[in-house]
């Protein structure tokens, strides 16, 4: 199964508990994968097991266009952060989640907010590339070296967020689901791919992710969402 066998279905689902009506389909995001995009959602839009009010901070960084609003770690025992908008427990993650507004995705060692890795291997497991991308991420494709990850935004739409291995982010236009049912594919991690540190207990994942559906295939591994 693609990486969006439930995508229209959810959809649907996800638009009516933001109150929007929209029509229910058959189709397109899988189950494994629905934690992590709800998870990666406000519980207000998606109405998932989040508080029902997440602890609103003041102050939050005004937005600008170089600035996204993405899913972070919350290290434990940090200093306050300018940067934090929300605060999120997630039922079965050990860390709190935050929704940050950051220009560029901090380092896998910021002393306050981390994102996660996701790694393009060689078949035989070596590490040949490195991204961070947000907590729970969905990756849905990649264009030249940036990885597109699903980005939820508040209205209810699904944006793609372009990465690249610098942290840099940019959105790439509307979430198209037909067209990246061809683009990621789950794939077996090599015997000798170990999962780095920055993985924490999390299980590793493999998947096979193009930039058109006959592209050449990268390797990519990531951390299992953590449940929320």
């Amino acid at each position: 199964m693609t990486p969006f066998g439930h995508w229209h279905a959810w959809h649907g689902n996800t638009a009516r508990a933001a109150g929007r009506g929209a029509p229910r389909a058959s189709g397109l995001l899988p189950a494994l994968l629905l934690p992590a995009l709800l998870a990666a959602c406000g519980a207000s839009d998606f109405g998932t097991r989040l508080p029902p009010a997440p602890l609103q901070l003041p102050a939050p960084p005004a937005a600008t266009p170089d600035a996204h609003d993405v899913a972070l770690w919350l290290v434990p025992g940090a200093p306050r952060d300018g940067r934090v908008l929300e605060l999120r427990q997630l039922a079965g993650c050990p860390d709190l989640q935050v929704l940050a507004r950051v220009g560029r995705l901090p380092a896998l060692d910021d002393p306050a907010l981390r994102p996660e890795p996701a790694l393009r291997l060689a078949p035989e497991g070596q590490v040949e590339q490195a991204w961070r991308v947000p907590a729970n991420a969905v990756i849905v494709g990649r264009q030249g070296s940036a990885l597109l990850v699903a980005q939820p935004l508040r209205s209810g739409r699904i944006e793609t967020l372009a990465i690249q291995p610098s942290g840099a982010m940019s959105l790439a236009g509307v979430l198209d689901p037909a067209r990246a049912a061809g683009l990621v594919e789950p794939a077996t991690c090599p015997a000798q791919a170990a999962a780095p540190a920055s993985f924490g207990t999390r299980a590793p994942r493999c998947w096979q992710v193009r930039d058109a559906p006959q592209g050449t295939p990268w390797l990519l591994m990531q951390p299992r969402p953590c449940a929320g």
